[in-house]
Formats: structure tokens, C-alpha cells, sequence
């Protein structure tokens, strides 16, 4: 069951990252950007159909920018509960600004700028969630850490299988678009570098962001299993796991980066309309490290306590 749990949320990552190829644009920023752009569009569309339409028109818009309120608990610290109401003050500002977008200032009218209204949300619903666990009676006994920390798990996955298989692709076509525009001056044997160099550095982010997305969705099972029993037969066996993919993973960001840019360096010449970048996995091999480090100190505890009961 914990399997198939996990295999259902990558599922749903990858889901999500289908949907970014179609309206993510090839930037994460433009995806998470999608329902708040959605969302007034209905809402003008709805204005402009009648004087009844403008009127529900707006009375749902009162409703969303309200609904932050929902989150109000009379037991909340003040600076916690203070929050919302800041949410609904840029909801009010955010909402308004992109239904009705010729009062946007001219640097904010394009997508971008609406990213960044939209972004102005989600950091205030974040740091709404990190000031109430982090602020929670009871916090490190009640278990909330490791449950707020397997959620956190799960959206980082779902992030990098965004970034690396939905807005990789997307970037990918946007590529082969811009490559197609150069036949004019072009042969196709000119082109074929290109062609192939846009598929390997699509398939190589595809790989990491798949990757990365599988081993933190283990790295939420493990958090699991550590808050139930850290010692567990369970967790012994899927630290393992975790330790032998993080191997393969490592070893094989590190082949595919290398193979990559040496490929930039022999075909530089050959290249047309191609972004050249020296590619560095910083990041997904941080991660990777982190979580093997991790199951080898579990691994480690949980052999230490065996041998201890040897001796009682």
C-alpha cells in the first residue's frame, strides 16, 4: 500500500507536469501563475455577459477575496491570525488588477508580471502554514513536524517533476519552433546537431527531475516510517532502498551532466539558436547526498541497536 501510495502521488506529479507543457509556457514562475490567470478570466468573462453576470461576477470575487478568513483560529497567535487578513487585502489587490488588466502598471503587463501577483499569494499562504506549525502547542511531540515535513516532501517532488519533464518539454518544442525558423538559411544536416543537442538536454532534465521527484516521495516514506518507529524492520529495509537509488542517481547526474557539456564544447561551432550553459546539478545532487546521509544514520542506529540487545 505505501507503494502504490507513492507511485500515486508521482503519478500526480507527472499529471500536473502534462498540464504545464500546455499552459506552463516553459517557465515554473508562468505555471503556478495558470490558475490565479484562469480564475479572472472566467470572472471577466462572466462580468461581460450581462448586468446578472456582472453581479455574480463580483459577488464571487468577494467571496475569493474573503475566503482567507476561513483560516482565522480564536486560540492562533495575533501575528499568525494577522495573516489572512493580509491575504484578503492582496487577494482584493491581485484579483482586481489581473480581471481588469489595463490598470496594471506597464512593467507588470505581461506574464511575468503576473507571476509575480500571483507569487505575492502563494507567500503569504506559505508563510501563513510555516508561522502556525512552527508556533503549534505540542510541536515536536504530537508528530505535526514529520507530517508537515512529508507534505513539504511531496510538493518539492512534484516541483522538480515539473521543472525537469512538463516546462522541460515545453522549452524543448519552443527550441525545435526556433530551429524550424532557420531552415530558410539553413539544410537540415546543418540543423541535425541542434535538433539532437534540444532532444539529450531535454531527456537529461527529464531524467533529473523523474529522479529527484521518486527519491523525495521515498524520503516522505522514510520521514513516515521514522515518526512510527525509526528502528522498524521497515524502515531498515527501505533505508536500503533509498541508499542504493541515490547511488545510481548520483552516479548517473554526474555521467550526464559531464557528457553534456563536453558536447557543447566539440559542437559549439555546430550549434544554431541553442542556449549554451555550463550545467552543474548543485542542487538535485545536495539532495541526493542529504537523503543517503540520512538513511546511513538509520541504517547505522538501527545496527547499533541490535547489537545492544545482544547485550540485555
Amino acid at each position: 500500500m505505501k507503494f502504490n501510495r507513492s507511485m500515486l502521488l508521482w503519478g500526480i506529479g507527472l499529471l500536473l507536469a502534462s498540464a504545464a507543457i500546455v499552459w506552463g509556457g516553459g517557465e515554473l514562475l508562468l505555471a503556478l501563475a495558470v490558475p490565479f490567470t484562469a480564475l479572472c478570466k472566467a470572472l471577466r468573462s462572466l462580468s461581460l455577459m450581462s448586468a446578472a453576470g456582472n453581479t455574480a461576477a463580483l459577488a464571487l470575487y468577494w467571496l475569493i477575496c474573503f475566503s482567507p478568513l476561513l483560516l482565522l483560529r480564536r486560540k492562533q497567535k495575533l501575528w499568525v491570525n494577522l495573516l489572512p487578513v493580509i491575504g484578503c487585502a492582496v487577494l482584493f489587490r491581485v484579483l482586481w488588477l489581473m480581471v481588469n488588466p489595463d490598470m496594471m502598471p506597464g512593467v507588470m503587463r505581461n506574464d511575468l508580471g503576473k507571476a509575480i501577483y500571483a507569487g505575492a499569494v502563494y507567500s503569504v499562504l506559505l508563510t501563513w502554514s510555516i508561522l502556525k506549525l512552527m508556533t503549534s502547542p505540542g510541536l515536536t511531540d504530537s508528530g505535526k513536524v514529520y507530517h508537515a515535513l512529508g507534505i513539504f516532501l511531496t510538493v518539492c517532488a512534484w516541483l522538480f517533476l515539473l521543472e525537469g519533464f512538463g516546462l522541460g518539454l515545453s522549452r524543448f518544442l519552443s527550441g525545435l519552433k526556433a530551429l524550424k525558423a532557420e531552415q530558410t538559411a539553413l539544410t537540415s544536416a546543418q540543423l541535425l546537431p541542434s535538433r539532437i543537442f534540444l532532444a539529450l538536454d531535454y531527456i537529461l532534465g527529464a531524467a533529473e527531475g523523474l529522479g529527484l521527484g521518486w527519491l523525495l516521495l521515498l524520503g516522505r516514506r522514510l520521514v513516515k516510517e521514522i515518526a512510527e518507529n525509526p528502528f522498524s524492520e521497515a524502515c531498515h529495509m527501505l533505508c536500503g532502498k533509498i541508499i542504493l537509488w541515490c547511488r545510481r542517481i548520483i552516479c548517473l547526474l554526474a555521467a550526464a551532466n559531464l557528457g553534456m557539456n563536453l558536447g557543447q564544447v566539440l559542437l559549439a561551432g555546430k550549434l544554431v539558436n541553442v542556449d549554451l550553459i555550463l550545467r552543474l546539478p548543485v542542487l538535485s545532487l545536495a539532495v541526493a547526498f542529504c537523503l543517503m546521509a540520512l538513511s546511513c544514520l538509520l541504517d547505522q542506529g538501527k545496527e547499533l541497536k541490535d547489537d545492544n540487545d545482544l547485550f540485555i
